[in-house]
């Protein structure tokens, strides 16, 4: 079984995510190494195994975990929107969410 080098690792390093600096010097996979986000100047210490699975800066992962839920929101509020004109229904004002009150007007009776 050959173990990879720190320069090794560097390198694989660099072919898996560029935004990742790595600051410590590497052991092995299993030893935390100093790293660095060349997008937020954030400074953290990672399990170059996790690093070497794609796993990357904290911040970098919650800004992906957000806009993701948030593209999913606007999903939903599509989706509901186009149901509500099945149905001859029309939204009044802004639709913030499900668990928030909404008007709506009815297109067939004009009740509100």
């Amino acid at each position: 079984m050959k173990y990879r080098t720190h320069e090794e690792f560097v390198k694989e390093m660099s072919e898996i995510n560029q935004n990742i600096e790595i600051l410590g010097h590497f052991i092995k996979t299993h030893e935390k190494i100093k790293c660095r986000c060349k997008i937020h100047n954030h400074i953290w210490f990672a399990l170059p195994k996790t690093l070497l699975k794609g796993m990357g800066c904290p911040i970098c992962g919650r800004e992906k975990t957000n806009q993701s839920i948030k593209l999913r929101e606007l999903q939903a509020k599509e989706k509901f929107i186009l149901s509500l004109k099945e149905k001859d229904i029309q939204l009044i004002g802004e639709y913030t969410g499900y668990d928030k009150h909404c008007k709506f007007k009815c297109l067939k009776c004009n009740n509100i």
